[in-house]
């Protein structure tokens, strides 16, 4: 963590860090389904609600992306976006 925190200080960038219980791997990424258990061996499923196939690794950095951006958007009605995504921002 302390590498990554220097890189992204040393680039201008703004870190950000994922709750450790953020469901990134278990959440559909297409419809936001997630799924109670998903064992780390299962490394592609199908969503039970839509139907999307998933690589677990693929999606995962889909829904990263996006708590990513959601960070980034304005609140339109007030609150902390990072409450809603699980995520702290670490600013240079």
């Amino acid at each position: 963590m302390r590498q990554l925190e220097y890189k992204a200080d040393w680039y201008g960038r703004k870190l950000v860090k994922i709750d450790r219980y953020f469901p990134s791997s278990k959440r559909c990424s297409n419809c936001g389904h997630v799924v109670e258990k998903l064992p780390l061996n299962i490394r592609e499923w199908d969503c039970p609600e839509c139907a999307t196939h998933h690589d677990r690794d693929i999606n995962a950095s889909i829904n990263i992306l996006a708590a990513r951006l959601a960070v980034s958007a304005p609140v339109a009605h007030g609150g902390d976006p990072q409450d809603r995504a699980g995520l702290s921002v670490e600013r240079p």
